[in-house]
C-alpha cells in the first residue's frame, strides 16, 4: 500500500497516530510530498544563476491551482500511489484553501483522497481520536 502526503511543508511528526501508522511500517510506504518534487527537469549546472531562475519561474506553486494540480497529476502518473493524503496545517492557508479543489480533482483520477487537519504549533487543537478515525478510514479505502 502506498500513499503520498500532499500539500504541506510541515509533516505532523509529533502526532502519535502518524508515528504509529507511518514510522517503520512494513505495510505503508510514503512515496514523498509534492513539495519534495517541485522541479523535475534537468538544470544547467554550468550556469547556476540561470538554473535557479528557471527553477523558480517554473515552480508549480507559482500561479493558479490548475498549474499545481497538473504537477500533482504528473507525480501521480510517475509514482503510482494507491492514495493521496493531504495534511492541512491550520497555519497554512494554501493547504486548507485548496483542499476541496484538490479532492475533487484527484477523485476524477479514481484515487482515494482525504485531508486531515492538524496544528503543528498548538497541539491542543488536535483531536487524537478524530485524527485516528480519519486516518484509519482513509487507510481502509486504499487497501
Amino acid at each position: 500500500m502506498l500513499s503520498v502526503p500532499s500539500r504541506e511543508a510541515t509533516n505532523p511528526l509529533f502526532e502519535e497516530n502518524f508515528k504509529e501508522y507511518f514510522n517503520f511500517s512494513n505495510k505503508i510506504n510514503v512515496l514523498g510530498m509534492d513539495l519534495n518534487f517541485d522541479f523535475l527537469e534537468e538544470i544547467n549546472e554550468q550556469d547556476p544563476i540561470e538554473a535557479i531562475c528557471e527553477k523558480l519561474l517554473k515552480n508549480p506553486y507559482n500561479g493558479d491551482f490548475k498549474r499545481r494540480f497538473e504537477h500533482i497529476k504528473t507525480l501521480i502518473e510517475v509514482l503510482k500511489p494507491d492514495g493521496v493524503l493531504q495534511i492541512c496545517q491550520m497555519g497554512c492557508k494554501q493547504s486548507i484553501g485548496c483542499s476541496m479543489l484538490l479532492k475533487s480533482n484527484i477523485e476524477t483520477l479514481g484515487i482515494p483522497f482525504t485531508f486531515i487537519d492538524v496544528d503543528c504549533v498548538n497541539k491542543k487543537n488536535n483531536s487524537k481520536e478524530q485524527i485516528r478515525t480519519r486516518l484509519e478510514a482513509f487507510l481502509e479505502r486504499v487497501k
